[in-house]
């Protein structure tokens, strides 16, 4: 790997304190606690947006995620907790397994949910702004 290509690619590679970066292999026993440092490169993966949501909604900080806790594609709902740290790596493995079983995937919605969504959304906006006349359209919500 070049060594100058994460300098050139971030500026902050220098002094940045994040765990995971994306200029960087990660390591599979690394964890990220909610206090901890995140990546700020201009064009961010998904995930680091997700490490984000987590600050956001974690409430117990002493509980840390693995590398592959954050990349899970699972809803980030209030109050969302991670594992805690453990000493071995086999451990840390189980809490991790445990924790993914209860925070299923997101399913992808079809076009026709998105669209029902869309229309749905919409109509609340109308009747937020006092714009929605019920006689026009009559659609329940």
């Amino acid at each position: 790997m070049d060594t100058d290509k994460p300098k050139s690619a971030c500026r902050h590679y220098d002094y940045c304190g994040a765990p995971f970066c994306p200029l960087e292999e990660i390591p599979a026993d690394r964890t990220w606690f909610i206090d901890e440092e995140i990546c700020r490169v201009n064009e961010p993966p998904y995930w680091v947006l997700r490490q984000k949501k987590l600050k956001l909604r974690t409430k117990d900080n002493t509980t840390c995620y693995t590398f592959n806790m954050v990349k899970w594609k699972c809803m980030i709902k209030k109050n969302i907790e991670g594992i805690k740290p453990s000493n071995t790596l086999s451990q840390q493995k189980k809490r991790e397994k445990a924790w993914m079983k209860n925070h299923k995937l997101k399913k992808p919605l079809s076009v026709k949910e998105r669209e029902e969504r869309r229309r749905r959304l919409e109509k609340a906006r109308l009747v937020k702004k006092n714009m929605y006349d019920s006689r026009i359209e009559n659609i329940p919500l």
